[in-house]
């Protein structure tokens, strides 16, 4: 990076993310299911094949949300060396992380840009155009983004020219701040720091 930084840790809590998954959840099917039964074509597949649908649907555009975030990266100024991909057993969670640093403008499109481009506007179309099982699929795709829209509640209180490097296994991100120029009330991140996240996370056998 040439200058010398120092980093602070942010991560989300676990329980907020999954009170925040469960209203998307809800409140996306239960909205979507009532406009698509009256405007769209509501249930109008064997239960099987409904079934079926969301779990495979489920799977190919949860691989496709963390791609996104591969694509926001690249155009937030990432190379393809910087982006990698991994899995949160714990958590049944998939991620995309970035070794590169990004300013925040560029770090805010690549969390957003999955939530609305495999979410919110294909739930959108279904309600319209599709079935309720489409419906219930993109609701589950929305509400999976729970996680990027807390870290962007986070990064509102940071001004635009803050730097921003991704956390490489977890839902953290660190403020990126040059040594000789550190903000009051500044607190570096910390061995202990890491080995609560990771414990968070990935539980505390995991080394």
């Amino acid at each position: 990076m040439g200058i010398n930084y120092k980093k602070q840790l942010v991560s989300i809590d676990l329980k907020p993310a999954a009170a925040l998954q469960l209203v998307l959840l809800i409140t996306f099917c239960a909205v979507g299911a009532i406009v698509n039964s009256v405007i769209g074509k509501g249930w109008s597949l064997a239960w099987w094949w409904g079934i079926l649908l969301l779990i495979a649907g489920y799977l190919v555009l949860l691989v496709l949300h963390e791609g996104v975030h591969a694509i926001g990266f690249l155009v937030a100024g990432a190379k393809p060396k910087d982006i990698h991909f991994g899995l949160i057993p714990k958590q049944m969670m998939a991620y995309c992380g970035c070794n590169a640093p990004l300013k925040i403008g560029g770090y805010r499109f690549a969390l957003v840009l999955p939530f609305l481009l495999v979410g919110l506007i294909p739930w959108a179309v279904s309600v319209v155009y599709g079935n309720v099982y489409l419906v219930i699929l993109f609701s589950l795709l929305v509400a999976g983004a729970a996680g990027d829209l807390l870290m962007l509640g986070l990064l509102a209180r940071y001004g635009r020219k803050q730097l921003i490097l991704d956390h490489p296994e977890a839902p953290a991100f660190y403020l990126l701040y040059p040594a000789d120029a550190l903000p009051e009330g500044f607190v570096e991140a910390t061995p202990e720091q890491e080995l609560e996240l990771r414990n968070r996370f990935y539980g505390k056998k995991s080394k």
